[in-house]
Order: C-alpha cells, then sequence, then structure tokens
C-alpha cells in the first residue's frame, strides 16, 4: 500500500470519481485527490510516496506542478501523465521537470500499476516495512524482527498516520481500551519491550520516539505492506 496524491483537473472532475482513481483505490492504495489553482497545489501537505499528475496534459502546467513537487521531496515518486495535443518532446520536459516518468496515459489501468510499483521499488529501500500478514518490521537492508498484535497495532498507527505520530489517546482506542480505563503502563512497557526486541534482534535503536506527555512519533519513513 502507499499513499498517494492525485493530481486532477477539478473541472473534469469535480462530479465523478475518475477511472484512475478507482483503480489506485481498488488496490488498496491511500489515494488523496488535490486540484491545482492555475499552477499552484491546493494543499500544504505533501506527506506522500508517490504523485500520479493527470491534468489531461503535461506541458506548462503540469511539468510546473512536478517541478514543485520534486523541490519540496526529493523522494518522492513523480508520475506524469501527457496529452494527445502535448508536443512531441514534452516527455523529456516532463522528466526533466523533475517527474520519474512522463508517459500518455495509459488505456488500460493495470499499466498505472507498473508504473506504482517501478515507484515503489524505489523509494522503498529507504522506508521500514511493516507487514501485517507476516507480523514483521524490517528496516531497510536488515532482516525482518518479529512483533505481537499489541506491537503491531501501535506501528500500524503510526504508519498510517501522515507524520507518523499519534497521541495516547488514539493508541488506546488501537489497543482496543477506552481512554478513561487506559492504563498508560500498559503502553510504556509495549513500547519498552518493542524497542528492546529491536535492539536485540537488529543491534540498532529502534526509531520510535517518545513526545513526553503526549504519545509517540516514529521518526523515518515506515510504510504498511
Amino acid at each position: 500500500m502507499a499513499r498517494i496524491m492525485l493530481i486532477e483537473d477539478g473541472v473534469q472532475t469535480s462530479h465523478s470519481i475518475s477511472a484512475i482513481h478507482r483503480f489506485l483505490l481498488s488496490e488498496d492504495h491511500k489515494v488523496t485527490l488535490v486540484f491545482v489553482d492555475g499552477e499552484h497545489l491546493m494543499t500544504s501537505n505533501i506527506q506522500y510516496d508517490i504523485a500520479v499528475i493527470d491534468l489531461g496534459y503535461a506541458r506548462a502546467q503540469g511539468c510546473v506542478v512536478a517541478s514543485q513537487l520534486r523541490a519540496l521531496d526529493a523522494r518522492l515518486g513523480i508520475l506524469l501523465f501527457s496529452g494527445d495535443d502535448d508536443p512531441p518532446g514534452i516527455r523529456i520536459t516532463g522528466l526533466q521537470s523533475g517527474a520519474d516518468f512522463c508517459e500518455p496515459k495509459p488505456p488500460m489501468t493495470s499499466l498505472i500499476g507498473t508504473y506504482i510499483d517501478t515507484l515503489l521499488r524505489r523509494i522503498a529501500p529507504q522506508a521500514w516495512s511493516l507487514d501485517t500478514i507476516a507480523r514483521t518490521l524490517r528496516a531497510p537492508h536488515r532482516d525482518a524482527v518479529p512483533i505481537n498484535p499489541r506491537e503491531m497495532a501501535l506501528l500500524r498507527l503510526l504508519a498510517d498516520s501522515s507524520q507518523h505520530a499519534a497521541d495516547r489517546c488514539a493508541i488506546a482506542q488501537a489497543f482496543g481500551i477506552e481512554w478513561v480505563g487506559f492504563d498508560e503502563r500498559v503502553l510504556e512497557k509495549t513500547v519498552s519491550r518493542l524497542r528492546r526486541k529491536w535492539r536485540d534482534g537488529a543491534m540498532c535503536d529502534l526509531p520510535l520516539r517518545t513526545m513526553h506527555g503526549v504519545g509517540y512519533c516514529f521518526t523515518e519513513k515506515i510504510q504498511i505492506c
């Protein structure tokens, strides 16, 4: 699963969900629809893995948006779709603007999935992986360490957050416990055990930081797989 910013033309998509949007959701990606105002993104949040730019054409507006995104996040995967009326050299311009791919919109949405998978292979080595099926946590270039259900609940909550952070009330709910009756020592023991387990198994410290009086934050990129 990837966190995807889908940038579309608001005039064309204001009354219906696009085929690309439907496809990305069907692949279990976390998709946020973002519109552009002229050449400016109508969002201040770029906590995403991939940006898909589908404005009907790549020239001018599309390339400017790609350039803005690249300046904000060098790691972001950017897929820019060109249009039928774009000039032949637009693919080169799109790539020079910062896009990883600048291609005509494919007739089959399955090909979009191939682009997404390719981009994920580029960015994934720099991210921690939380495997919800195998119940393991893996750091880049390290072996996976098994985790228990409560540790999984905590890490999944942090991975789902755009800032990889959560307060104690949200963590209690993730544990299936009402905040009013939540014993914070349970959380502290869970975190302590998880940190010790990771240190013993991976021979390094877990990037799980305590936000005193608030909650916890995972300070490196982490994604659910």
